[in-house]
């Protein structure tokens, strides 16, 4: 069983009192304790495992935050375990009480697409999972003001980080490159072309005239093109889907 106390309101030594609080939710048993105070618009986070009587924290004045004691169900009683737990961002934090079932395969899903957690908890999970979703928004509501369909945009954004590439052709040369992109990898795409060098091969090569077609820096174009192969394969593995 474990204790979840939260606060909103005006400013004032939020840590000792959430601390405080959880104490005095002593008595529905636990093996660590945590806490999270906003600050500078990031989750400040202090937490460890073991009793909660004489802890301390020190925050700076703050008017929203929470704090949590853990009885484990996941993985060891340790610092990085306890909660809460905090999004890549640090703009977001979460504690949780109950158990998510179906983690482990979430998790696999999200270390797959890049994601790095800090513990081995499932509650970080839906930390990730809230973070994924608001940029997935963001990618959209961006992906409308460009013109850009959901795979284009993924294929602009490769092409957007090479800051040089933005100052010689500009936004919109980028954007009829990512459309472009996009039509000639549906085409020439196969399920298996991931392990088909030929196909990889060809591929590579049409990339490569689109970028010099629309005048991508010349020093800048292997590494443009390696960075579409690997956004195509995963596109692939999602139209494959």
């Amino acid at each position: 069983m474990c204790g979840i106390f939260g606060y909103v309101g005006r400013e004032t030594d939020l840590g000792d009192r959430i601390l405080a609080a959880l104490k005095l939710l002593e008595y529905r048993g636990y093996d660590s304790w945590g806490v999270g105070i906003a600050v500078d618009g990031m989750i400040d986070v202090q937490k460890q495992p073991g009793k909660i009587a004489t802890a301390q924290v020190d925050f700076p004045p703050a008017d929203i935050g929470f704090g949590h004691t853990r009885w484990a169900t996941h993985d060891g009683v340790t610092q990085a375990n306890a909660h809460p737990h905090l999004g890549e961002s640090g703009k977001l934090a979460v504690i949780h009480n109950g158990i998510v079932e179906n983690f482990r395969a979430l998790r696999d899903e999200l270390e797959s697409e890049g994601r790095v957690f800090q513990s081995e908890t499932d509650t970080e999970v839906i930390a990730h999972l809230i973070e994924l979703a608001k940029d997935m928004r963001a990618a959209h509501r961006r992906g409308e003001a460009l013109g850009l369909s959901e795979d284009e945009l993924a294929f602009y954004d490769a092409l957007e980080v090479n800051d040089s590439a933005v100052k010689v052709l500009g936004d919109e040369t980028l954007r009829a490159i990512a459309r472009e992109l996009v039509e000639s990898v549906r085409r020439n795409v196969s399920i298996d072309w991931a392990v088909k060098e030929s196909a990889r091969a060809k591929l590579r090569t049409i990339v490569k005239r689109l970028l010099r077609k629309h005048g991508y820096p010349p020093d800048k174009q292997e590494k443009a093109t390696q960075i579409v192969l690997e956004q195509a394969e995963q596109l692939c593995k999602g139209w494959a889907a």
